[in-house]
C-alpha cells in the first residue's frame, strides 16, 4: 500500500501567510459573558451592543481562569460585490463569536479530564501562575494566544493559505483560525466544542514538543513535532471525534484494497486511519503511554519499528499483537 503521509517525526511549517490589507472587523461577544469572559483584572464583565467593537474578548480556558485566549472576528479581502462575500453584519458577527465563546470556555479543563496533562506552556506562549497566585486582586489572567473567526471561506484561505476542501480550522502555536461555524457541515455546540478541543490539543502537543521556551519563541514557523498522522489521530481521540471517522472495519477494508492515505488529497480517509490507529494504541497503552510514545517519536523513534504498520495495528485482534513490539 502506498501512503503519502509519514508516521515519522517531522518539522511542520506554520503555514500562516501574511494577512492581506483590507477591512479587519474585531468585536466583542454580547452573550456567554458571566460564564466565560474576563475583564482586565480577571473579573467578569458585561458588554452591551454599544460596546467598543474593536476589542477582542478574553475567554477563560479553565474554571480557575488562569489562562485565557483572545477571541475576535476578522474578514480579509472580502469583496462586497462578490457572490456570497458581503461582509457580515455586526449581529451576524456576534452570533458567530458567541457560538465559539461558549465552546472555548473551559476547553483546557476538558483536555485535563481526557488525561492530557502535558508540561506547562513555554513562556513565549504563556505559563500558568504558581499555585495560589491565580485570582489575586488586580492580577490579570494570562493570555496564551488568539482564536480568530473568519466570516467567509475567502478570508479564511487568504489568512491561512489553506485551500483544502472542507477546511474549517488551522492552528499555529499561538493562534487558532476558524471558519465561522455556520459554514461547517455540522455546527451544533458539541461539534464546535470538539473542534476547539482538537485544535487546542494541537497547541498543547506543539508546546510539549518544543525543546525549550526559546525554541518556540525564536522559530514559531518551524517547530519540531511528532508525525502528523499520530498527532491528528491523538487529537481526534482526545476530542472524541470517532463518530466522524467511520467504522474501523471499513477503514481496514479500504487499506487492504490499496486506498491511498493522503491528508492533502483525501483528508477524510487520512483522518479516519489516524484516529483508529491511535484509538487502538490508546486502548492498549493508555493515554499517558500514548503521550510518552509521542515524545519518543518527536525525539526520533521510528513508528513502524515500534508498533508495526497502520494496517497491522488495525488488524490486531488484541493488544498482544501490538505491545510486544512497543518497547525500544
Amino acid at each position: 500500500m502506498t501512503t503519502l503521509f509519514s508516521w515519522r517525526s517531522t518539522r511542520h511549517l506554520d503555514g500562516v501567510k501574511s494577512l492581506l490589507t483590507g477591512a479587519v472587523l474585531s468585536l466583542s461577544v454580547t452573550a456567554c459573558l458571566s460564564a466565560c469572559v474576563t475583564g482586565n483584572a480577571g473579573e467578569d464583565r458585561a458588554m452591551d451592543v454599544d460596546a467598543d467593537l474593536r476589542a477582542p474578548v478574553a475567554v477563560r480556558l479553565s474554571a480557575s481562569g488562569e489562562k485565557t485566549m483572545r477571541l475576535r472576528f476578522q474578514d480579509v479581502g472580502v469583496d462586497e460585490d462578490g457572490p456570497g462575500q458581503r461582509p457580515l453584519s455586526p449581529a451576524q458577527q456576534r452570533v458567530a463569536l458567541d457560538a465559539v465563546a461558549r465552546a472555548l470556555a473551559g476547553v483546557d479543563d476538558e483536555l485535563t479530564r481526557e488525561g492530557f496533562n502535558g508540561p506547562p506552556a513555554p513562556a513565549a506562549v504563556g505559563e500558568a501562575p504558581e499555585a495560589g497566585e491565580a485570582g489575586e486582586a488586580g492580577e490579570a489572567a494570562e493570555s496564551v494566544g488568539d482564536v480568530v473567526v473568519y466570516g467567509h471561506v475567502v478570508s479564511f484561505v487568504r489568512a491561512t493559505g489553506q485551500t483544502s476542501a472542507g477546511g474549517r480550522a488551522w492552528t499555529t502555536p499561538t493562534t487558532i483560525h476558524l471558519l465561522r461555524p455556520a459554514l461547517w457541515d455540522r455546527h451544533d455546540d458539541d461539534d464546535i466544542r470538539r473542534r476547539l478541543v482538537h485544535e487546542r490539543c494541537h497547541q498543547r502537543l506543539w508546546q510539549r514538543a518544543a525543546a525549550s521556551s526559546a525554541s518556540l519563541a525564536s522559530s514559531v514557523s518551524s517547530v519540531a513535532r511528532g508525525p502528523r498522522a499520530v498527532e491528528e489521530g491523538l487529537c481526534s481521540v482526545v476530542a472524541r471525534q470517532g463518530d466522524l471517522r467511520g467504522e474501523r472495519a471499513a477503514v481496514v477494508d479500504e487499506l487492504e484494497g490499496g486506498r491511498v492515505v493522503d491528508f492533502n488529497e483525501d483528508s477524510a480517509f487520512a483522518y479516519a486511519v489516524a484516529h483508529h490507529v491511535v484509538a487502538t494504541l490508546d486502548g492498549c497503552l493508555g493515554r499517558q503511554g500514548v503521550l510518552t510514545a509521542y515524545d519518543d517519536l518527536v525525539a526520533g523513534a521510528d513508528f513502524g519499528s515500534r508498533f508495526g504498520s497502520p494496517l497491522a495495528i488495525l488488524r490486531a485482534s488484541d493488544c498482544g499483537g501490538i505491545l510486544p513490539t512497543s518497547s525500544p
